[in-house]
C-alpha cells in the first residue's frame, strides 16, 4: 500500500520505500519513524501503523469520476477536516466534508493574505496560551481549530495580530493559511 507523504500528509522529512534493509540504506541508516500500513520489521524507532481504509458509497458509485473530482481538491483541505478529529478516533471522510473543510480553509487564506496588509500586532497571549495547552494536551487539534475561528470572529483584536497568530500556528498545523499573502484579495470583506 503506498502512503501519501510530503506535501500530501504533511510529512517533510526524507522517506523511503521498500524492505527494511532496501529503506536503511535509502536513508544512510536506520529510520526514525515507520509509517506503515503493516508490522514493521525492522530495527529500532517508533511505528506509526495506519489503519485499513474502506471505501464508503453503494452501488453505482463510479470510481473515475471520485477519482476526477479528487484530483480538483486542495490536498490541504483533508488535512483540515482531519486535524478537526481528535487523532485517536476514527474518522468517516466524505466528499462532502472536505469539500466543506476546503473552503473554510479558503475562507481563512482570504481572511490571513487581507490581515496582512494592515499593521503588525502582538499575538493576543490568551489565544496563544489556550492554543499551546490544547496542543500541550494530546495535541488537541480540534481545539485550535476551533480557538482559530473564533480569534476569525473576534471584533476586538485587530487584523495584524490575528495574522500574526494564524501563522504562528500554522507553523504547527500545516495549512499555508499565509498562501495567498500578497495576490490579489478583497480585503474589505475581512477587516
Amino acid at each position: 500500500m503506498d502512503l501519501p507523504t510530503g506535501g500530501v500528509a504533511g510529512i517533510r522529512p526524507a522517506d523511503a520505500h521498500g524492505t527494511p534493509d532496501e529503506i536503511t540504506e535509502a536513508l544512510g541508516g536506520p529510520p526514525a519513524v515507520h509509517l506503515t500500513s503493516r508490522t514493521y520489521e525492522g530495527a529500532g524507532g517508533l511505528s506509526l501503523h495506519i489503519g485499513e481504509a474502506a471505501a464508503g458509497g453503494g452501488a453505482g458509485q463510479d470510481a473515475d469520476r471520485d477519482a476526477d473530482q479528487d484530483a480538483g481538491r486542495d490536498a490541504l483541505a483533508l488535512r483540515l477536516f482531519l486535524l478537526g478529529h481528535p487523532h485517536h478516533e476514527p474518522v468517516d471522510v466524505t466528499a462532502e466534508a472536505v469539500d466543506a473543510a476546503g473552503v473554510r480553509l479558503a475562507n481563512w487564506r482570504k481572511a490571513v493574505a487581507a490581515w496582512a496588509d494592515e499593521p503588525s500586532k502582538a499575538m493576543p497571549a490568551d489565544f496563544v496560551d489556550r492554543a499551546r495547552a490544547a496542543l500541550e494536551n494530546g495535541l488537541d487539534t480540534p481545539a485550535v481549530l476551533r480557538l482559530l475561528g473564533d480569534l476569525e470572529a473576534a471584533a476586538d483584536v485587530p487584523g495584524g495580530a490575528k495574522f500574526e497568530t494564524f501563522a504562528h500556528l500554522d507553523r504547527v498545523l500545516g495549512l499555508e493559511v499565509v498562501r495567498d499573502v500578497g495576490r490579489s484579495h478583497s480585503a474589505e470583506v475581512y477587516r
